[in-house]
């Protein structure tokens, strides 16, 4: 009687890995969103197992090229510059002092900018609820990347509807929870 042995393959690279995980998304022949949607699941699964710097970092790489897609929806990623300008602003200074004071978020490009999703203007005003809902997912250490995640995908828990959409219609309570909600295990 023979016993089969498991050889396990060496540890990859970075790039080794990225290349067979490509791969394997690739050879799924699935659309774009559903394969997204599962990358996400799976990092989300991974994290659960991890301390938080290391959960962290994993997020960051969960979203480098989902970032460049979801930012290009709805009218996509502005500089503080045209963001003041939608707003009706004087000064890109008024975006940043926003920025800071946690009533708008902005995503970093390269090492000392930022854009802005231009969705977080609602009729030349910020859209009605975003501080709120920002509030709670600062306070939660929600990474940008995730945030953006939060208000451009459909939730099960807001009957298959998008927190953005459910802003721009008033309905900011519903949001807030769904937000309070966010990320928790179980949610």
């Amino acid at each position: 009687m023979s016993t089969a042995v498991l050889k396990l393959a060496p540890p990859m690279s970075g790039p080794e890995l990225r290349h067979a995980i490509l791969a394997f998304i690739r050879g799924a022949n699935a659309p774009a969103k559903v394969v997204l949607e599962e990358i996400k699941n799976v990092g989300e699964a991974i994290v659960q197992e991890l301390d938080y710097d290391s959960a962290y970092n994993l997020l960051q790489i969960r979203s480098l090229g989902v970032e460049e897609e979801i930012l290009a929806e709805e009218g996509g990623a502005i500089s503080d510059a045209a963001f003041a300008k939608r707003l009706g602003l004087k000064s890109r200074q008024s975006v940043l002092n926003y920025r800071d004071a946690g009533k708008i978020f902005a995503l970093p490009k390269g090492r000392r900018n930022f854009v802005y999703p231009s969705w977080q203007i609602h009729r030349r005003h910020l859209l009605p609820g975003l501080e709120v809902v920002l509030k709670i997912l600062f306070e939660k250490k929600t990474p940008p990347a995730s945030i953006l995640d939060f208000f451009l995908t459909e939730a099960e828990a807001l009957d298959g509807k998008r927190p953005l959409d459910l802003l721009r219609a008033g309905e900011i309570e519903e949001v807030t929870l769904h937000a309070q909600r966010y990320g928790d295990i179980g949610s």
